[in-house]
């Protein structure tokens, strides 16, 4: 037949069915594709195929021109707009979905069309579109207001806005239609210990005790919670921790050795902080007489490390006593936690001793800055990144380490 009168849409489209058939569906892909320019938005059957064999492919390229096809001629069914929406996801493009998923929801009233792009808003940060899809959404008779899924967004909303309890009662309408659901359990933990409501606040806590056990994101706004209700309870004073001790180290490259002993005592501080004071001597011995190293240093040091914003802030300075010279040392560094996300580390010193090998020691003291930050992400992986910048200095000799890290 093709080769009389010239090949055509329908034997094309035949043989695809037959090799599909056949459970050879990449060579119907391949066949049908090479039509897809001549074909026209009546060739209803001929996108059908090339959507329903582009996807199970995976072909997302094939698939998104085929469904879209069948949008632009209205023969898209409700399966079809679904596989037409999350294609478009896939391309990056929020603005695109949103509008698709608007023109969806009207055009076939399934509310999850209207709530993807509701969801796609909140991710894009487009506060007010998804303000103007919640009031539509609440308007219709399409029963949003019985789907979870609708009051969730509506209290990252409410959250994202400020009203509080809005946001709050968003959340328990969530929970009253999903009464196991962490991220609804979660925000009204967060948002009730931040308005410092402790009475529901209590009942809650009470309630999901045994749940914040096994889920890791509930417990961490759970833990929030009891930190909310301690700060309210007054109790008896605690009695205040103490230590005392004493460390010994060495190292040796070749004849030269570096020896270390510190004692310290250590004593806790009302609301958790914690003081140190301490005082040892780092000495260098070599059986060459021609290696030059530094006398036995004295050092003394304070620390202490006060809770509070929180977070931790840590203080420490010290001096180092040589015969040579003596060296004034500081550090600061807070680390700042942010609930349900994380937590950083800002650091910085000067002249602080360079003790991690004997090598480097026997050069300089030195000054750095650094950070460290980690986070949790919603797909639940860890993302950990850190880098410092360093400076050794002994008058004539400069060394400097930048590391970057990621895991």
């Amino acid at each position: 037949m093709g080769s009389r009168f010239g090949p055509r849409l329908s034997d094309a489209l035949a043989i695809a069915r037959l090799l599909w058939a056949l459970n050879r569906p990449a060579d119907a892909l391949e066949g049908l594709v090479r039509w897809a320019d001549a074909a026209t938005a009546l060739d209803v059957e001929y996108w059908e195929v090339l959507a329903e064999i582009a996807w199970q492919e995976e072909a997302d390229a094939t698939a998104l021109r085929a469904y879209r096809a069948l949008w632009a001629s209205n023969r898209i069914d409700v399966s079809g707009a679904e596989r037409l929406l999350l294609l478009t996801r896939a391309t990056g493009r929020p603005e695109d979905l949103i509008a698709l998923g608007q023109q969806s929801w009207r055009r076939m009233h399934q509310p999850r069309f209207l709530l993807l792009a509701m969801d796609e808003a909140a991710r894009a940060g487009r506060w007010d579109e998804l303000e103007q899809m919640a009031a539509d959404a609440a308007a219709s008779s399409d029963g949003f207001t019985d789907l979870p899924a609708f009051w969730m967004l509506r209290a990252r909303l409410d959250e994202r806005a400020g009203r509080v309890q809005d946001a709050i009662a968003a959340y328990r309408r969530a929970l009253a239609g999903d009464p196991g659901n962490a991220a609804a359990r979660s925000g009204v933990i967060w948002l009730l210990a931040g308005a410092h409501e402790r009475e529901p606040l209590s009942q809650y806590l009470a309630a999901w005790a045994k749940d914040a056990q096994e889920n890791p994101d509930l417990s961490r706004a759970w833990l929030a919670g009891q930190e909310e209700l301690e700060m309210a309870r007054p109790g008896p004073a605690q009695p205040v921790a103490g230590s005392v001790g004493t460390e010994v180290g060495g190292e040796s490259i070749g004849t030269a050795v570096l020896a270390q002993q510190r004692a310290f005592l250590r004593s806790g501080l009302a609301g958790g902080g914690e003081m140190e004071v301490s005082g040892g001597f780092a000495g260098f011995l070599s059986g060459d007489a021609r290696l030059p190293l530094p006398g036995t240093e004295t050092r003394v040091s304070a620390r202490a490390v006060f809770p509070g914003l929180g977070g931790l802030t840590e203080a420490a300075a010290g001096v180092g006593l040589r015969r040579d010279s003596n060296v004034l040392s500081g550090r600061v560094a807070r680390t700042q936690i942010f609930p349900a996300l994380g937590e950083m580390r800002l650091e910085g010193s000067l002249h602080e001793p360079a003790d991690e090998s004997l090598a480097l020691r026997a050069q300089a003291v030195r000054s750095r800055v650094g950070d460290q930050s980690s986070s949790t992400l919603m797909s639940g992986r860890t993302i950990t990144t850190a880098h410092e910048a360093c400076c050794a200095a002994d008058g004539a000799h400069d060394h400097c380490e930048f590391e970057v890290s990621a895991s």
